[in-house]
């Protein structure tokens, strides 16, 4: 994947090289800039990784272009020398084409385009392009390799001019690495979650062990304990197995789920925490450890939790509906929106999370036709649903469906009689209708109910 011509130095290396001299001087390529809608909370880039991933994509494109499109440009002179130095910037080794792959097209589009859809894929900052991108490179250094000892056959004349080309390879699939493994880079993907995946794999391949006795049974019963309903018995059996076997992830987690089944959050967390600490991926630890904060009204530590959760399992349709309340409580209601929007492509359709997607839309998105249509989808579902109804109401009065707002709060009075809003919504709706006596009734209605809501209306019907 990464080559230059025989004696020049990989592009990717020089760009570094460069950045980390001037970072002190002039820090513009590791500098984050914050960017996003005026008023939203922004994202973070780096403008040197894009500029890297940029390079990347449109000196591939330019060689595809030359090579394989613009077959006029392959007879005049200046090509043999134009595309090995796009080349060397797409960091695509040209001569490995030359010598190797001149009779298979198909392997050289197929490794040019995988090369610009992992670049695009780093632009747009997705996790698999960092992967694709440390695998092209053992793919190219096996390659290569394997070319080394075919030729092995010659070696008196061509040992030393595969070794070189090797050397150069490998510096720049090196490069990539680094480049790749970064403490910047890492914090535009989510490789922290991908490197504990591998390593608590690797290590509970190697160090696993069968539970020890006393603690299996303490833990069976503890669990029996808390079906019961007997909190601190199974805590208490629960603490037993954690000191017969400290290693046991589930007896942990299972001890903070018990508190937080006794809603003490921060004990909850506390055990979640240390369930996690021992196991990493442990999905359900992050999931209920983020509904602890949440209760908690901690909606930033909530937000990290459930973030984590999707990394792990981001087919999991739950994680986001749980994620987008964290974000509404944290203030950040385009993200909500997009949280919500993402749980029922993954299958979690439900009243109350088109509900609260309706909620975000009209209330703080001013997406009223949106929202309408998420709150009829919530009252289908749950004809019960006295919020989903009510809110249908208030999003027929924003787009001026008068007639429609009346019967929508009517449905809100055949499950709750005595909704004090529901009534005054109607009365205003009827007087919009121009229907003074049924807006009068429920002027009467409230002068027993709510004086306050009384005098407004009676404004209205003035």
């Amino acid at each position: 994947m990464a080559g230059v011509d025989g004696g020049g130095q990989p592009f990717i290396i020089l760009f570094f090289e460069c950045e980390f001299k001037i970072r002190k001087i002039v820090p513009l390529l590791s500098r984050q800039y914050r960017i996003g809608v005026p008023g939203e909370p922004a994202r973070r880039s780096i403008l040197g990784i894009r500029a890297v991933a940029l390079l990347l994509c449109v000196s591939n494109f330019i060689v595809l272009t030359l090579q394989y499109v613009l077959f006029y440009f392959t007879h005049k002179h200046f090509f043999p020398s134009v595309v090995p130095f796009i080349s060397t910037l797409a960091v695509f080794p040209y001569d490995f084409y030359q010598s190797y792959l001149v009779d298979q097209w198909a392997a050289h589009v197929g490794w040019i385009v995988f090369v610009m859809v992992c670049a695009w894929g780093i632009l747009e900052r997705k996790q698999w392009a960092r992967m694709s991108f440390i695998v092209l490179g053992i793919i190219h250094c096996i390659i290569l390799s394997m070319i080394v000892v075919m030729k092995l056959g010659q070696w008196y004349v061509i040992m030393l001019q595969y070794c070189f080309r090797l050397y150069f390879n490998l510096v720049a699939v090196g490069s990539y690495i680094g480049f790749l493994t970064m403490a910047e880079v890492r914090s535009q993907f989510v490789s922290d979650i991908i490197f504990n995946k591998i390593i608590f794999t690797v290590k509970k391949f190697l160090g696993r062990h069968a539970p020890l006795a006393n603690a299996k049974g303490y833990y069976n019963l503890a669990l029996a304990y808390r079906h019961l309903g007997r909190y601190p018995d199974a805590l208490h059996f629960l603490k037993r197995a954690m000191e017969e076997d400290p290693r046991e992830t589930n007896s942990f987690f299972e001890a903070g789920h018990t508190y937080y089944m006794m809603k003490n959050w921060p004990e909850a967390v506390k055990l979640f925490r240390q369930a996690i600490a021992l196991d990493p991926i442990h999905l359900q630890a992050y999931l209920f450890m983020g509904r602890a904060f949440l209760n908690q009204g901690c909606a930033p530590e909530a937000v990290e939790a459930f973030q984590k959760a999707s990394h792990i399992r981001g087919s999991e349709s739950e994680i986001y509906y749980h994620l987008g309340i964290a974000y509404q409580q944290a203030g950040r209601m385009t993200d909500a929106e997009k949280s919500f929007q993402e749980a029922l492509k993954h299958g979690y359709k439900t009243a109350d999370l088109y509900w609260r997607l309706g909620d975000t839309q009209m209330e703080h998105l001013e997406k009223y036709a949106e929202a309408e249509s998420a709150f009829l989808k919530a009252a289908r579902l749950d004809p019960q649903h006295v919020q989903a109804h009510f809110s249908l109401g208030l999003a027929a009065i924003k787009l001026s469906k008068y007639k429609e707002a009346v019967r929508s709060f009517k449905d809100v009075l055949a499950l709750v009689p005595d909704h004090t809003q529901a009534h005054y919504q109607l009365g205003f709706s009827y007087v919009m209708i121009e229907d003074f006596d049924s807006a009068k009734r429920e002027y009467q209605f409230l002068l027993e109910t709510d004086k306050d809501l009384a005098e407004t209306l009676k404004l209205l019907l003035k």
